[in-house]
């Protein structure tokens, strides 16, 4: 859990910070009760906040407790406001102080700290802004490093002084913010994320930011998060979460299921604009040995595309063969080098699909899941059987030229349902989980030749 902007104690008219707790009128008992009954009542493992990188975006408040308390690692400038020093040692003193509170007062986990690259507006004039930037990220990091074990998302951080800058950080936000009310906001969000990502994804895993799961552009958003490589997180209001657009993300214990890399543009979307064309956009990640391609029509028209994938839409892979998967269609097809995939997307639609291994046996994994091989935890190939330890249930699928004779899911014989691959020898098996929506987390299923 994220406790985003609004739970500090600060005058939200002048944005100043007054003190290093929370508000008092929105947390009676104080930010670590609000922590204690999360993880306690609620199982929450990890609970962080988010700040400003100035403390809120003024500054501190003259004269407030968080003034003093901060003291030692702040500065008064000539204007009156009162930010983080712009000297790494004093930067430091500034965050130690009030992380050191937050993690061991509150029981915080984890700081989002947003409003980055305004270090170069607060010193213009003062300091040249690499410089500035740099020695307050030295402090910054140092302080998330030592209590926070590295775990912090910088935001609205992207100018260049902030990403050379950070010491040890890992994580970043790649876009402006998740916009509900602005119609088709989605367009302007994919194509931050995806274009930014092709210099700053040199850097950091990017933020994509968070999304609502029952807004109307959930399924484009949610695909998105699948494709981008870095954290995958909600800001639903309450009564309003629709887990199918977010459980397919997820295993059953909460992890994500992650691409390793950097979502990224495919090749051929690197210099079409999307928007103003009827170019389909295309971004790409990596998991194991596969690749995840999210696919979005984002024509401002709100014409039809028609779209195609192809092994030379991803750098190093125009050449071999490889099995195409089609998320929604549950279909797959092997693609060859030269050749393509064509598909129709409506208006504002996406897709998500799945580059494989051409191999005698592919396993898929769980099908429900967008990349259903988050799910398995060990294969184990023989001539007479084949072993798949899942880490939960589902429908299970693979990919093989082989006809199996039974499958057996948990010691029970499964239904199986075989569709042969578009040229391939081999087909596409989904396998019904018998025990349906059952809490069991393991699966094995074995596969008889």
């Amino acid at each position: 859990v994220l406790i985003d902007d609004g739970w500090l104690d600060a005058d939200y008219k002048k944005q100043v910070l007054k003190g290093l707790d929370a508000a008092a009128d929105k947390f009676p008992g104080g930010l670590g009760a609000c922590v204690s009954k999360l993880k306690k009542e609620y199982g929450i493992r990890q609970v962080g906040v988010w700040h400003a990188v100035m403390g809120y975006w003024n500054g501190l408040e003259p004269g407030s407790p968080a003034r003093e308390a901060l003291q030692e690692g702040s500065r008064i400038l000539e204007d009156g406001r009162i930010v983080p020093d712009a000297e790494a040692g004093k930067a430091f003193r500034f965050y130690d102080t009030w992380h050191d509170y937050l993690r061991n007062i509150c029981d915080i986990d984890f700081v989002k700290v947003d409003g980055q690259s305004a270090v170069s507006l607060f010193y213009a004039g003062r300091k040249e802004y690499g410089r500035a930037s740099g020695e307050i990220q030295k402090g910054l990091n140092a302080s998330a490093a030592l209590h926070f074990d590295n775990q912090i998302i910088n935001c609205m951080g992207m100018a260049s002084e902030d990403m050379w800058n950070r010491p040890s950080s890992a994580v970043s936000r790649s876009s402006d913010d998740f916009v509900p009310d602005v119609p088709h906001g989605f367009r302007e969000h994919a194509i931050q994320n995806g274009y930014n990502s092709l210099l700053q994804g040199q850097f950091f895993w990017g933020d994509w930011d968070m999304f609502w799961s029952d807004h109307e552009e959930n399924w484009q958003n949610s695909i998105l998060r699948a494709v981008s490589g870095g954290p995958v997180y909600t800001s639903d209001k309450v009564g309003r979460t629709d887990g199918k657009f977010i459980m397919p993300l997820l295993k059953k214990d909460g992890r994500v299921i992650r691409c390793e890399e950097v979502g990224m543009p495919t090749l051929d979307s690197l210099f079409e604009n999307p928007v103003d064309t009827t170019h389909v956009l295309k971004l790409f990640n990596r998991y194991r040995d596969s690749y995840v391609i999210a696919a979005f029509n984002i024509n401002k028209e709100d014409q039809a595309c028609e779209g195609s994938v192809s092994l030379a839409d991803l750098p190093g892979l125009d050449g071999g063969t490889r099995i195409l998967y089609s998320y929604r269609e549950r279909k797959a097809v092997r693609l060859e080098a030269g050749k393509d995939y064509s598909f129709r997307l409506e208006p504002n639609d996406g897709e998500l699909f799945l580059l494989l291994p051409d191999k005698e046996f592919t396993v898929l994994g769980i099908l429900e899941k967008y990349i259903g091989a988050g799910c398995v935890e060990t294969v184990r190939e023989g001539k007479e059987k084949t072993t798949v330890i899942l880490s939960e249930g589902g429908t299970f699928g693979f990919l093989s030229g082989r006809k199996p004779t039974a499958v057996m899911y948990d010691g029970v014989k499964a239904e199986t349902e075989g569709k042969e691959t578009e040229g391939s020898g081999s087909s596409l098996y989904q396998v019904r989980d018998p025990f349906g929506e059952s809490d069991k987390e393991g699966r094995i299923v074995e596969i008889i030749w």
